[in-house]
């Protein structure tokens, strides 16, 4: 009887092994046919690929055209960003005063404190502070001023725009040109404040 019982465990073990071996393989199995199936899933629906010569193109074989990013922001919000945000800034286009405009590409810039801001353009630089409401271009020995400080003043003053330092954030172009930040229209964004 004790040999029936040994051999009955020894069966038993078995059996249980042999259980546990293909759960396992069912395991594995329901696993790479689920991989399968989530990857022709994700193929299937992809909207765009990367063909052999390695330009991306849509699911009908155009290619697709992408661009960079584009924020905007106020001239005296710019101060308000951390360093890392304003490397990014690549070009300041500026109302000037005597009805000018100019568009400068940055080269650099340089955080003096929490309100003023310097980026520094071929042959000078554009100095900005928020809390003085004060900005100005230093271009090839001469000075610029820039054009509607006084009428933003007047207008924050009068609540009809937000202080600079509490607003300041990044809109993109459909956010920014709007008369709220000085534009009459969208059709004439160089009418606008500063």
């Amino acid at each position: 009887e004790l040999l029936k019982k040994h051999n009955q465990i020894k069966r038993s073990k078995r059996d249980l092994r042999r259980g546990l071996a293909a759960a396992g393989i069912a395991v594995l199995i329901l696993c790479g046919v689920l991989f399968g199936v989530t990857c022709f899933a994700t193929y299937s629906f992809k909207d765009s690929f990367v063909d052999s010569e390695g330009v991306m193109v849509d699911a009908s074989g155009e290619i697709v055209q992408t661009r960079p990013v584009v924020s905007f922001a106020s001239l005296f919000d710019l101060p308000s960003f951390d360093i890392t945000t304003l490397s990014h800034v690549t070009e300041l286009t500026l109302a000037l005063s005597g009805g000018r405009h100019a568009s400068f590409h940055i080269r650099s810039v340089m955080k003096q404190s929490p309100f003023v801001v310097e980026f520094f353009v071929t042959g000078g630089k554009i100095a900005v502070d928020s809390r003085a409401s004060l900005a100005l271009v230093l271009v090839d020995g001469e000075r610029f001023e820039v054009d509607g400080v006084i009428r933003r003043r007047r207008l924050e003053q009068m609540g009809v725009l937000a202080k600079s330092s509490s607003s300041a954030r990044l809109y993109s172009e459909q956010e920014f040109f709007v008369p709220e930040h000085g534009f009459t229209s969208v059709l004439h964004k160089e009418q606008r404040l500063v």
